[in-house]
């Protein structure tokens, strides 16, 4: 799908298009029942996406989603790590008859046909696949080993568990690239790896949090299209949180 296609969709897709390389007709946007929700709807599937969000697993607040007719629950906190996900599986198992883990397209209509919430977990910093000697593992021996070629990570592992939706750094910089508050740093030649084996297995690569220069060189690098989910632009508030117009025409621009 072209980038410039992709992006009409906003966050519907974002958890749509990605998880399963659908092609969507139209998505019209709304604003969200309660503050602070970005509420898309697909007019011809009549999915509706809420997100993105990384709030606690609660019974009430999945209850939100449901009362204003939300088909998608975008959940991305601000890390990952198996642990979490035994959270969600918890979480899911406990309200089975109200919200599916969804890890493909047709999850998410399955789970609109039962009257369910379909959750498409994302995540918004990569660190837990960081370089294995940074961790407490001598330098070669961790789960996540960029010397080998090619390198070694974890990352698989948590798409097999449902992440399919990723953001290389939050706010700031770690060892694959720039956060915000670091907007020259550039991609690294580790995350260079993770771009392309995200693309490659199917999770969708969020430039939000990142800077500017690493959302460049993702895009630069990219294959398939990528998004910032979650961002205002700086035209409108010149805000360091904000995404550039540099960074959204290349987003715009055809895949390579």
């Amino acid at each position: 799908m072209p980038r410039r296609t992709f992006l009409k969709f906003g966050v519907s897709g974002l958890a749509l298009s990605m998880v399963q390389g659908a092609s969507l007709a139209q998505s019209q946007s709304t604003a969200g029942a309660n503050a602070g929700y970005a509420k898309d709807t697909d007019a011809r599937l009549g999915v509706v996406v809420i997100g993105v969000d990384g709030a606690d697993l609660t019974a009430p607040y999945l209850d939100d989603y449901l009362s204003v007719g939300a088909t998608v629950w975008q959940y991305s906190e601000n890390t990952i790590d198996f642990d979490r996900f035994d959270s969600i599986d918890s979480f899911v198992d406990a309200n089975s008859s109200k919200v599916t883990l969804a890890k493909s397209y047709s999850d998410i209509l399955a789970a609109k046909r039962a009257g369910k919430v379909a959750m498409v977990v994302g995540v918004q910093d990569m660190w837990p696949l960081e370089w294995a000697w940074r961790w407490t593992w001598p330098a070669g021996t961790g789960p996540n080993n960029y010397v080998p070629n090619p390198p070694v990570t974890d990352l698989s592992k948590y798409y097999d568990r449902g992440l399919r939706i990723g953001n290389l750094a939050y706010q700031l910089s770690n060892s694959f690239g720039g956060g915000l508050l670091d907007p020259t740093t550039p991609l690294s030649v580790a995350s260079k790896y993770m771009v392309d084996q995200m693309q490659e297995i199917g999770i969708l690569v969020d430039c939000t949090h990142s800077s500017e220069q690493t959302s460049l060189d993702i895009i630069s690098r990219a294959k398939r299209p990528v998004v910032c989910s979650h961002s205002n632009v700086v035209p409108l508030n010149d805000n360091i949180r904000n995404v550039s117009d540099r960074v959204i025409r290349g987003i715009l621009k055809p895949a390579a």
